[in-house]
C-alpha cells in the first residue's frame, strides 16, 4: 500500500515538475531555411503586425507550434530575448552547415557524372580519329598506286580530302574535350577546398555564437 502511494506521489511531483519546468528547458534550436528573410510576427496571423525580420540561418528556439504557426524565442545582444511567431515551413531543425554540405555533394555528384560522360566522348572520338586514320593510311596507299593514271585518280583524291578534313575536325573536337575534361577536375578541386573553409568558418562562427549565448544565459539565470 505504501509503494502504491509512494509511485502515485512520484509520477504526481514528475507531472507537476513538466508543467512548471521553464519553457526554455523544453525549448528546441531550429534555423531559417528560407532563402531570404522572413517576418517574425507578434502573433501566429499574417495580420499580426511585424515584430522584426529574420536573415536566412538565424537560430531560433522554438517553443510551441500552432496549425501552421510556431511560437519561437530570438536571443538578442545582453542577453536580452525577444518572442514571436512564424511560419513552420520556413524553420528547420538541420542547420544551414548540413544544408550546404548536402548541396555540395548533390553538385558533385553531378560533376562526376559530366565528367565520366566526357571520358565515355573522349573514348569514342579517340576510336574514331583511329579509324580515320587507318582509312586515310589505306586511302594514301591507293592513292599512291593510282596517281599514275588510274581514271578514278579524281574520285580518290576528293575522297582522300574530304577524309582528310574529317580528321582534322575530329581531332579538334579531340582536344577541345581534353581541355573541358581538366577545367572540370579543377573546378570540382576548386569548389571543395572553398567548400571545407566555409564549412570550417561556419562552424567556429556557430561555437562561438553558441557559447556567448550560453554565458549570457547562465548570468541571466544566476541573476
Amino acid at each position: 500500500m505504501k509503494r502504491c502511494h509512494l509511485s502515485a506521489l512520484t509520477c504526481l511531483t514528475m507531472v507537476l515538475l513538466s508543467m512548471f519546468m521553464p519553457a526554455h528547458a523544453r525549448s528546441e534550436t531550429v534555423y531559417v531555411n528560407d532563402a531570404h528573410e522572413i517576418a517574425m510576427r507578434s502573433g501566429p496571423s499574417v495580420q499580426n503586425r511585424v515584430i522584426r525580420m529574420l536573415s536566412p540561418g538565424t537560430a531560433l528556439e522554438l517553443l510551441g507550434s500552432k496549425t501552421d504557426w510556431s511560437r519561437i524565442r530570438l536571443p538578442e545582444g545582453s542577453g536580452n530575448v525577444r518572442e514571436g511567431w512564424v511560419l513552420t515551413r520556413f524553420l528547420s531543425t538541420v542547420s544551414p552547415e548540413t544544408l550546404q554540405q548536402k548541396g555540395l555533394e548533390q553538385e558533385n555528384a553531378s560533376l562526376k557524372e559530366m565528367i565520366e560522360s566526357l571520358e565515355r566522348e573522349k573514348a569514342d572520338h579517340a576510336r574514331i580519329q583511329k579509324e580515320l586514320q587507318d582509312k586515310i593510311a589505306k586511302l594514301e596507299s591507293s592513292y599512291e598506286s593510282l596517281k599514275a593514271g588510274s581514271s578514278s585518280y579524281i574520285k580518290f583524291k576528293e575522297e582522300f580530302d574530304a577524309t582528310r578534313t574529317a580528321l582534322a575536325a575530329a581531332q579538334s573536337n579531340y582536344q577541345s574535350l581534353l581541355q573541358e575534361n581538366e577545367n572540370l577536375r579543377l573546378s570540382q578541386k576548386i569548389k571543395w577546398f572553398a567548400a571545407g573553409a566555409a564549412v570550417l568558418v561556419s562552424g567556429w562562427a556557430l561555437g562561438l555564437l553558441t557559447g556567448r549565448l550560453q554565458r549570457k544565459r547562465r548570468s541571466t539565470y544566476r541573476i
